[in-house]
């Protein structure tokens, strides 16, 4: 099920031809959320067609960083991002 869309802000919008890319940010329970979602172009206009990935962020700092760095990250650290290590309590 499609959150909401209306209750978060939009942050920026990165446009392909007809595709395009929005990052959507919230606060819940302390913490900042960045929802990158794919947008796809239907006559004049962009609408949302998936979330491809959410991030957490102790901070608003910590969240704007991360905005800054998205446009120049590569695709090697962006699959790094999306498959985090398991933490561990570093017990053996």
């Amino acid at each position: 099920m499609m959150p909401c869309w209306k209750t978060w802000k939009w942050k920026r919008v990165y446009f392909h031809q007809e595709l395009g890319i929005t990052l959507l940010s919230e606060k819940r329970d302390g913490m900042f959320i960045i929802h990158i979602l794919e947008l796809a172009m239907d006559e004049d206009a962009f609408f949302p067609v998936q979330e491809l990935a959410s991030f957490s962020f102790g901070t608003k700092g910590e969240m704007k960083n991360f905005v800054k760095r998205l446009p120049e990250m590569s695709g090697l650290e962006m699959l790094l991002l999306l498959n985090p290590l398991p933490r561990t309590t570093g017990k053996k």
